[in-house]
């Protein structure tokens, strides 16, 4: 990243008392703001940021048993009186804004439209590493790396601050005291989004999330044993809170596949995760350590009364083929079951996938409406839109 220019001033807003909300939790970590990106704003074109976004240079640092790690964020306000905040949370490693197929950039832009502020992030490395590159003095742990993307979403929500060079904050809130502060996550950033809120208090100010294609850390353990474990049945028993599933269910195997079980060997320090090595009850154990349930120290919380929630996940895709963010999807709804979030709940089934998480080139409603339609629907026009809830 590129150094900013001196008269910026650095923003810790984290950390200061007088910017968080009584009924909030304690900040995960610090996020401190250097400034406009190249001095100007302007984007890093190869990142994947829409074109209205101002960009921001900023560090995530304090979090447990991690590294700092800096972070490109573009933001853009529609107007003076926005209906809420919409922060992205990309795939993979999350190191840039819009990642193949989560379809980032296409929701910020209608987001935008419809009157929403939106967030988009690129980090400088996988999020999901505890380490910087190079380093090695912190024990690998997806869960404790999650910090970072909960510290983010903290700081969206919370900071009050700006500088003479264009806001900094994002006045949603102030702006209109009924605006939502919401969150869509794809894939590897629905895991961060549910980490967020299982682990590190989102659920006490995020009004709406939007879970695409995950999330896909749910059971870590399931999806890296060898010799593999039993499918898992995604909407078995077909409660109330699924649509569009078979009638009883469906069967898929959680095991990370397609090049992402590389990802996991290195994010959870075990190369043994989804490989030719038979797997034992130590390297369950530390899997299960990272994971979002199942997590043998608890912790978590998985009632989200003041949240609403929507999940989509592939029930087919034009290859024919699965990977694990559906079945892995479906640890963490069905550990929230149908009382879990604020009403509506929905797990929806998308058919005719462009790969195996690809929900946006998809077709829900029996193949009468495109997903991404749906999703754009679901967050920012329907009468469930992210919007201020009570209780936050």
């Amino acid at each position: 990243m590129k150094a900013s220019l001196p008269y910026l001033l650095l923003i810790a807003l984290a950390v200061l008392a007088c910017t968080v909300d009584s009924k909030a939790q304690s900040a995960p970590g610090t996020v401190t703001v250097t400034g406009k990106h190249g001095g100007d704003g302007t984007c890093p074109s190869h990142e994947g940021f829409g074109s209205r976004l101002t960009c921001y240079d900023a560090t995530v640092t304090n979090c447990p048993n991690t590294d700092s790690i800096s972070l490109v964020f573009g933001y853009a306000s529609p107007s003076s009186t926005p209906n809420g905040l919409v922060v992205f949370l990309s795939g993979a490693g999350g190191t840039a804004a819009t990642v193949y197929p989560g379809g980032d950039g296409t929701f910020a832009q209608s987001y935008y439209n419809n009157n929403y502020n939106i967030v988009q992030l690129a980090w400088s490395y996988d999020w999901e590493l505890t380490n910087a590159p190079g380093n090695s003095s912190h024990a690998a742990s997806i869960l404790s790396a999650a910090c970072r993307q909960a510290a983010f979403l903290y700081w969206a929500r919370y900071n009050t601050a700006s500088n003479n060079n264009g806001p900094v904050v994002f006045p949603t809130t102030q702006q209109n005291s009924q605006a939502g502060m919401c969150v869509q996550g794809f894939s590897a950033g629905s895991a961060a989004t549910a980490y967020s809120l299982a682990y590190y208090g989102a659920a006490s100010y995020v009004d709406k999330v939007e879970l695409l294609s995950g999330p896909v850390f749910s059971d870590i353990a399931q999806g890296c044993a060898v010799p593999a474990g039993p499918n898992v049945n995604i909407c078995g028993g077909s409660p109330s809170y699924c649509y569009g599933w078979p009638s009883g269910g469906q069967s898929e195997a959680p095991t990370y596949v397609f090049g992402t079980e590389k990802w996991l060997q290195s994010w959870t320090g075990n190369a043994k995760c989804a490989g030719g090595s038979p797997t034992n009850n130590s390297d369950k154990t530390g899997w299960l350590d990272q994971s979002i349930v199942n997590n043998p120290n608890g912790g978590a919380t998985f009632s989200y009364p003041q949240t609403m929630m929507s999940a989509w996940l592939c029930t087919s895709d034009t290859d024919g083929t699965y990977n694990e963010s559906a079945p892995e999807g479906w640890l963490f709804y069905n550990q929230i079951g149908g009382s879990g979030t604020l009403a509506p709940f929905q797990v929806t089934a998308v058919s005719n996938c462009s790969g195996p998480e690809g929900v946006t080139g998809g077709t829900v409603n029996n193949g009468t409406q495109h997903a991404t339609d749906a999703i754009t629907a679901d967050m920012s026009t329907s009468t469930n839109k992210c919007i201020k809830n009570a209780g936050h």
